[in-house]
């Protein structure tokens, strides 16, 4: 990954984990995951192209990624309002 993109991605949750806030979150996790992406068919639709997008990518803790495996990001933070927020404040906070 592109040392850019990457700073770009620890920017929007200030180095944390994206879903426990953990200051060591070194893993680039998929907000939503590579799995949820084929299941929900999202290459053939206008998101095609968008799933290694800035957009959809997150720090995360090794716990939280080794966790949240596949599920919904919703299903795991257990709050979809909470998941959802914090998605749109983060990609907020580099203009996205």
């Amino acid at each position: 990954m592109l040392q850019n993109k990457l700073l770009i991605i620890a920017q929007k949750t200030n180095g944390r984990c994206f879903y426990c806030n953990n200051k060591k979150a070194y893993v680039v996790d998929h907000f939503i995951s590579k799995q949820k992406w084929k299941d929900w068919d999202l290459e053939n639709t206008p998101l095609k192209g968008e799933l290694n997008d800035i957009k959809n990518l997150f720090l995360s803790c090794q716990k939280c990624n080794l966790s949240k495996k596949d599920k919904c990001p919703e299903d795991f933070i257990g709050n979809s309002w909470v998941c959802w927020d914090r998605y749109e404040r983060a990609n907020h906070r580099i203009n996205l």
